[in-house]
Formats: C-alpha cells, structure tokens, sequence
C-alpha cells in the first residue's frame, strides 16, 4: 500500500497531485514547525503559498498539493491535501506586507523572500486544505523515494510505501524532560496541545532568562493549571503582569523550569521554594527583575 491509494481513495488523479516534503533550512523554523503545521494552520499555509522557482513552475501545473513534513531515515510524515487555486503574482513589498510572513520571520526566523532572490515577483498559490484528509495528519509517515535534496515529486511518478499509520496525530509528540525544556515567547504561542496537558498538571518554580542582557525573572506556579497558567497569561501580554517585565521585548524571554514539587504541596510552600531560588540566583530588583516583596495575589 502506498499514499497513492489514499488519493485514489479520494478520486484524486496522482498525476494531478503534486507532493511537497518540507524541512525548512532555518534552525529555528525547522525545529517547531510540526508545532505550527499543528498549531498553526494558517502559517503553514502561508510558508507554502510561496515556492522557489522550480517548484513554482511544478505547482503551477498541479491541482491539488500534498504536504509532508521531513523526518530523519528518508521519511516524512503527512500534514494534509490542498486544492491549489489560481495563483497571484506579487512583489516583495507584498510578500512582505503581509502579517503572516512577518510573523515567520520574526518568530521563527523564515528568511522568506530574502536579497538573495533575484526574480521582482514570485508567485503566490491560493491553498484551501480538503477536509476528507484531515483525519490522517500526523498519523500517515512514508517513505520518500530517491535523493533527499528532491523535496517535490508528482505523485504518479512516484511509489511512497507506508511506513507506519499511527492511531494519533504523532506530529510534536516528542517532549524532552522538564529539566531540559527550553521555549522562546514565540514557541509558547504555539505550545502542542499534548504539551499543554502536560505543563498544566506540574506546579513548582519557573525562569524567565531574558537573552538581551542575562537579567532573571524566577516565579512559582500552583493555581488551577500550575505552570501552563502561567506561561499562557506570558504568551498572551509578553509581561504577565509584573512591572519588570513591562518595558522588555518577550521576543529575548526564554521560559525554562527550575523545580517542580508535588500536586498536593501547599501554595505557602512552593512561595518559599521561590524565594529562595531567588536568593540564589540574585534575581531581585535591581540585580534581577524580581520585586523583593511579592504581591499576595498572585502566584508570582
């Protein structure tokens, strides 16, 4: 069995399905972007409206585009099939105007359209995902045919065996241990829903590293979903609502967690925890972006 039989399964003709495997050069975009085929549909979309020249002249010619994302060993794991819809051309001041792409670059590092490109437009596919393959995000891996550096290939052309069917979408599974996590302000904005799940059931003590000048901001956490809680009302103001955080870019923030203690240890508890994490560490005001009294309202 291949993904072909899937298409036909569809009524797609493979020869009209062009099939994408997308592993972004860039570290940072690279590294989350099963987070944002995910979490973040519509920057997906937007990263693939927008191809090199010799993928554009194939997209053009394709009605319907099928998504992979790399993985290791030759593989790919699918994201999804998108009718392809008559193209605009657009120069790069419209490339650039447009929010979504500012938001890759400034979040997650997408060069995009960068001084390297010579050609004064490119042209910009209109993508509207099929429903009927929705239920196999994720869970479809196959493997991908002749040299890696090929990253497009028309479907009849080629046989994409099946590797595996998982019975859930595995795409951002992989989670390392809390001790190890390491997320900028972008990533928590596209934080996996498995991810979140888990944060919410751990309460404890957190840092906030702001890269631009070593300055630490150290919190606990132990209300209705502990540490997510937290890091939720961070991706949502960039500050959370303490002042030294106020007047600083959450763009240099850098979220990782310093202890976690039990479920059933009491508020009073994980507040000294904290503060003493905060004497070590010298993060109080003006060392650090810590008041020396904390407010009693809240769990920072």
């Amino acid at each position: 069995m291949d993904f072909n039989d899937f298409l036909l399964k569809a009524s797609l003709d493979p020869a009209q399905v062009l099939i994408l495997r997308h592993t972004p050069r860039e570290p940072q975009l690279r590294r989350r972007f099963e987070w944002i085929a995910t979490e973040r549909p519509d920057l997906f979309v937007t990263y693939q409206e927008i191809q090199f020249p010799r993928a554009e002249a194939a997209m053009s010619k394709a009605k319907w585009v099928a998504s992979f994302i790399g993985r290791p060993e030759k593989q790919a794991i699918f994201v999804g099939v998108y009718q392809n819809g008559s193209p605009t051309k657009i120069s790069k001041k419209q490339f650039w105007s447009n929010p979504l792409n500012q938001e890759l670059r400034d979040a997650f590092g997408m060069e995009g359209w960068n001084d390297e490109e010579t050609r004064d437009h490119v042209l910009r596919f209109d993508l509207k995902e099929m429903k009927a393959f929705q239920e196999w995000r994720g869970r479809l891996v196959v493997d991908w045919p002749g040299s890696e550096l090929a990253w497009y290939r028309w479907a009849d052309k080629n046989k994409m065996a099946l590797r595996c069917i998982h019975e859930q979408c595995e795409l951002s599974q992989h989670r390392p241990p809390w001790n190890e996590i390491l997320l900028t302000w972008s990533e928590l904005q596209v934080l996996p829903r498995s991810w979140k799940d888990t944060i919410s059931q751990w309460r404890g003590v957190y840092l906030i590293y702001d890269q631009s000048d070593g300055s630490m901001y150290i919190g606990s956490a132990y209300g209705r979903e502990n540490i997510y809680q937290r890091w939720a009302e961070y991706a949502k103001s960039g500050h959370g609502g303490n002042k030294h955080l106020k007047n600083r870019s959450p763009e240099n923030f850098v979220f990782s967690i310093l202890q976690l203690v039990p479920i059933d240890v009491e508020p009073r508890e994980v507040i000294q925890l904290e503060v003493s994490w905060m004497n070590r560490l010298h993060s109080i005001h003006p060392n650090g972006l810590n008041d020396r009294k904390k407010p009693e309202s809240t769990s920072d």
